[in-house]
């Protein structure tokens, strides 16, 4: 997250959650607490993030996601790529009245299966990256043969 004080930018990082406050340390050694509503605008979320299955599991009454200015243009670029329009109370931060953009597609065929390719290389990398993270942790715990001889087993 970054917060402007004095004309200055400055990172943070939230450290701590007691409800409804988030304690955040500032990059020169600062804190401050913010309840959801205040910290969601200041968070460092790029619009990226929306498609990160990862960063779906929270809870919600905490910090609403569409108080997020990058999950909420996410979110309705997502939305009108089906052609769909959310309501208009969804569209602004503190529900506030939007008007939806409208998004023109192709064709239904186009639309998806262009999603569905989309959704596949997307996939298939985080497949890659959750294996090769499984597979360093696994190396990392793996006895090695010389540990099994002192133990008495064959090193095999």
């Amino acid at each position: 997250m970054r917060a402007d004080f004095g004309g200055f930018s400055y990172p943070g990082t939230v450290v701590e959650f007691c409800a409804p406050w988030f304690r955040v340390v500032f990059s020169d050694g600062d804190s401050a607490d913010y309840t959801g509503f205040e910290l969601a605008p200041l968070l460092d979320f790029s619009e990226n993030d929306f498609y990160d299955p990862r960063l779906w599991f929270y809870d919600f009454s905490v910090i609403h996601p569409m108080e997020i200015p990058a999950f909420r243009r996410a979110c309705l670029t997502y939305v009108e790529g089906f052609g769909l329009d959310l309501p208009p109370t969804w569209c602004n931060a503190a529900g506030g009245a939007g008007t939806p953009r409208r998004h023109k597609v192709a064709s239904e065929h186009d639309d998806k299966a262009a999603y569905i390719a989309a959704e596949e290389e997307h996939l298939a990398g985080l497949t890659q990256e959750f294996l090769g993270l499984a597979g360093a942790i696994s190396a990392a715990f793996k006895p090695r043969g010389d540990r099994a001889l002192h133990q008495g087993g064959r090193g095999e």
